[in-house]
C-alpha cells in the first residue's frame, strides 16, 4: 500500500474548477488518422464533433469525482452511487483514522471502462489527498486542451505525435492543487493532488 501510495505522488499531481462539459454523450465516434486531414463532409464533421463532446463530457467527469474525492467530500459517495459506479471507500485502512482509500469503476459506452483510486490522508495541520481517473485503450483520441480554461490554473500541453501530455497548478498558497493529463498510445489518465492547511 505504501510503495502504491509512493507511486501515486511521484507519477503526477493535482485540484480543479468545475468545468460546464455537459451531459456524457454516447455516439460512435470514429478514430483520428494521422496525415493531413481530408476534405470533411457534414457527417465527418459531426463524428468530429461528438468525439470532441465526449471527450470534454468524461474529461469533466474526471474533474467533477476527483475534485470531490481529494476534498474529502462525502458528496462522492452520492455521485458514485446516482450514475452507476461500483465502488468500495475503505476507513480501516493503514493509518486510519488518518487514511482512506477509495476505488470505483463504470463502463462508458463507446469510450471504455474508466477506473478511479484515490486517497485521503491527515496531518497536523494538513490535509491531502490524491485522485487518478484512468480509462486503458479507450475507443478514441482524448483531447486535454480544454483542461487550459482551468480558472487560476498555470500548466501547459506538449505533444509528441499522437501523444499528448499536460501539466498544471493551481495559482495560489492554499489549497495546492496540481494537475496532470495525459493521452499516449495506449491510455487516458487524469490526476490530482491536492494540499490544504488547515490551520
Amino acid at each position: 500500500m505504501e510503495r502504491l501510495k509512493t507511486l501515486a505522488i511521484l507519477s503526477g499531481v493535482a485540484g480543479v474548477v468545475v468545468m460546464g462539459f455537459g451531459a456524457p454523450v454516447l455516439a460512435k465516434v470514429k478514430q483520428g488518422q494521422s496525415g493531413p486531414a481530408p476534405t470533411q463532409t457534414s457527417g465527418e464533421q459531426g463524428a468530429d464533433n461528438s468525439a470532441q463532446n465526449l471527450s470534454r463530457a468524461v474529461l469533466g467527469d474526471a474533474v467533477r469525482l476527483c475534485q470531490l474525492l481529494v476534498e474529502d467530500n462525502r458528496a462522492i459517495i452520492d455521485a458514485l452511487q446516482s450514475e452507476g459506479w461500483t465502488h468500495d471507500i475503505d476507513y480501516d485502512v493503514g493509518n486510519a483514522p488518518f487514511y482512506k482509500e477509495l476505488s470505483a469503476e463504470l463502463y462508458y459506452e463507446n469510450v471504455g471502462a474508466a477506473e478511479i483510486w484515490g486517497f485521503m490522508e491527515s496531518y497536523p495541520g494538513y490535509d491531502m489527498g490524491y485522485c487518478s481517473f484512468k480509462i486503458s485503450e479507450p475507443d478514441f483520441r482524448f483531447s486535454i486542451d480544454s483542461l487550459n480554461e482551468m480558472d487560476g490554473f498555470v500548466g501547459e500541453i506538449q505533444t509528441s505525435g499522437e501523444e499528448v501530455f499536460g501539466a498544471w497548478r493551481q495559482d495560489s498558497d492554499t489549497p495546492m492543487s496540481f494537475v496532470h493529463a495525459y493521452h499516449n498510445s495506449d491510455t487516458f489518465t487524469y490526476q490530482i493532488t491536492r494540499i490544504n492547511k488547515t490551520n
